[in-house]
């Protein structure tokens, strides 16, 4: 009991130090599977760690993340893939992960394969569609290698991005 009892007082003591990190971590979402990553929708302020063994699929039946996302999403070194395989062609459905990210989002260590290729709409791209401006959003660490097509003809597209 006395063991419980110190334990707890040094995770309090290390909370007040730290804020955030040690709830950050404790409630964090393990993403394994395609169908735990779809969940991410259901959830956008979440903390999530990417930690899949093969790389999450996403293709045509996948429907871009709407709701915007302000959690977190870290990917694991060799767990991060996202191989993508959607074409909206002849669609106005957006061709991207997530519509648009804002406030203290933080996307990190992801890597994307694969393709992409837009329809008549916006948000073309591998990841991102928008991120909203005056937010404090962090996207680092990615790398893409899909192929991104855009079809849609217009000035303001918000499409081509990461």
């Amino acid at each position: 009991m006395k063991k419980a009892l110190s334990l707890m007082v040094i995770l309090c003591l290390l909370a007040v130090v730290f804020p955030g990190v040690i709830i950050a971590e404790a409630f964090s979402f393990i993403i394994k599977t395609t169908a735990q990553f779809l969940e991410i929708n259901e959830r956008p302020s979440a903390v999530y760690r990417l930690e899949a063994e093969e790389p999450i699929k996403l293709d045509n039946s996948f429907t871009t993340f709407s709701n915007s996302f302000t959690g977190k999403l870290i990917g694991v070194d060799g767990k991060n893939v996202i191989a993508l395989d959607i074409n909206r062609t002849g669609t106005t459905e957006y061709a991207t992960i997530f519509k648009q990210i804002w406030q203290s989002a933080v996307i990190d260590n992801i890597e994307i394969t694969g393709s992409v290729v837009g329809g008549n709409a916006e948000y073309t791209s591998a990841l991102i569609g928008q991120i909203y401006a005056g937010s404090t959003a962090t996207v680092r660490n990615i790398t893409n290698r899909a192929n991104v097509t855009i079809n849609y003809n217009a000035s303001l597209s918000n499409s081509g991005g990461i």
